[in-house]
Protein backbone atom coordinates (compact mmCIF):
# COMPACT_ATOMS: atom_id res chain seq x y z
CA UNK A 1 0.00 0.00 0.00
CA UNK A 2 2.89 2.34 0.74
CA UNK A 3 4.05 2.11 -2.87
CA UNK A 4 0.69 3.34 -4.13
CA UNK A 5 0.30 6.37 -1.86
CA UNK A 6 3.95 7.33 -1.58
CA UNK A 7 5.21 10.32 -3.58
CA UNK A 8 8.52 8.49 -3.98
CA UNK A 9 9.08 6.27 -6.96
CA UNK A 10 10.74 2.85 -7.02
CA UNK A 11 12.64 3.76 -10.15
CA UNK A 12 12.86 7.51 -10.88
CA UNK A 13 11.04 8.55 -14.05
CA UNK A 14 14.09 10.28 -15.50
CA UNK A 15 15.63 6.83 -16.08
CA UNK A 16 14.41 6.11 -19.60
CA UNK A 17 11.96 3.26 -20.09
CA UNK A 18 12.39 1.63 -16.66
CA UNK A 19 11.15 4.71 -14.83
CA UNK A 20 7.79 4.50 -16.57
CA UNK A 21 7.51 0.70 -16.55
CA UNK A 22 7.32 0.45 -12.75
CA UNK A 23 4.51 3.02 -12.77
CA UNK A 24 2.64 1.07 -15.43
CA UNK A 25 3.05 -2.16 -13.49
CA UNK A 26 1.57 -0.64 -10.33
CA UNK A 27 -1.25 1.03 -12.24
CA UNK A 28 -2.10 -2.19 -14.06
CA UNK A 29 -2.14 -4.14 -10.79
CA UNK A 30 -4.51 -1.65 -9.18
CA UNK A 31 -6.84 -1.56 -12.18
CA UNK A 32 -6.79 -5.35 -12.49
CA UNK A 33 -7.66 -5.63 -8.80
CA UNK A 34 -10.68 -3.37 -9.29
CA UNK A 35 -11.76 -5.23 -12.43
CA UNK A 36 -11.61 -8.54 -10.58
CA UNK A 37 -13.23 -7.41 -7.32
CA UNK A 38 -15.94 -5.01 -8.47
CA UNK A 39 -19.01 -5.85 -10.50
CA UNK A 40 -18.64 -4.66 -14.10
CA UNK A 41 -21.93 -2.80 -13.93
CA UNK A 42 -20.77 -0.74 -10.96
CA UNK A 43 -17.63 0.27 -12.81
CA UNK A 44 -19.58 1.06 -16.00
CA UNK A 45 -22.06 3.21 -14.06
CA UNK A 46 -19.19 5.47 -12.97
CA UNK A 47 -16.97 5.12 -16.04
CA UNK A 48 -16.96 8.44 -17.94
CA UNK A 49 -16.45 6.89 -21.38
CA UNK A 50 -18.24 4.32 -23.53
CA UNK A 51 -18.49 0.62 -22.82
CA UNK A 52 -16.18 -0.01 -25.79
CA UNK A 53 -13.44 2.05 -24.10
CA UNK A 54 -14.00 0.17 -20.84
CA UNK A 55 -13.49 -3.20 -22.53
CA UNK A 56 -10.42 -1.91 -24.39
CA UNK A 57 -8.83 -0.71 -21.16
CA UNK A 58 -9.73 -3.92 -19.37
CA UNK A 59 -8.16 -6.03 -22.15
CA UNK A 60 -5.00 -3.90 -22.19
CA UNK A 61 -4.64 -4.14 -18.42
CA UNK A 62 -5.12 -7.92 -18.50
CA UNK A 63 -2.37 -8.27 -21.14
CA UNK A 64 0.02 -6.04 -19.18
CA UNK A 65 -0.61 -7.95 -15.95
CA UNK A 66 0.16 -11.24 -17.72
CA UNK A 67 3.50 -9.78 -18.84
CA UNK A 68 4.29 -8.50 -15.33
CA UNK A 69 5.95 -10.56 -12.59
CA UNK A 70 3.12 -12.49 -10.95
CA UNK A 71 4.87 -12.76 -7.60
CA UNK A 72 4.60 -8.96 -7.29
CA UNK A 73 0.89 -9.13 -7.97
CA UNK A 74 0.33 -11.76 -5.29
CA UNK A 75 2.61 -10.02 -2.80
CA UNK A 76 0.87 -6.68 -3.30
CA UNK A 77 -2.66 -8.05 -2.81
CA UNK A 78 -2.07 -10.60 -0.08
CA UNK A 79 -4.64 -10.30 2.67
CA UNK A 80 -3.86 -11.17 6.24
CA UNK A 81 -6.74 -10.40 8.58
CA UNK A 82 -5.61 -8.86 11.82
CA UNK A 83 -7.00 -9.67 15.22
CA UNK A 84 -5.72 -6.79 17.37
CA UNK A 85 -7.77 -7.66 20.44
CA UNK A 86 -6.81 -11.33 20.33
CA UNK A 87 -10.48 -12.31 20.22
CA UNK A 88 -11.33 -15.64 18.66
CA UNK A 89 -14.62 -15.68 16.78
CA UNK A 90 -16.67 -18.79 17.46
CA UNK A 91 -19.71 -19.68 15.37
Amino acid sequence: MFLIISPFDLIPDFILFFGQIDDLILLSFVLDYFFLRLDSQIILDHFPYSQKHYHSIRAAVAKFVKLSPQHLFHWLWQYKPSNPAGIDHVN
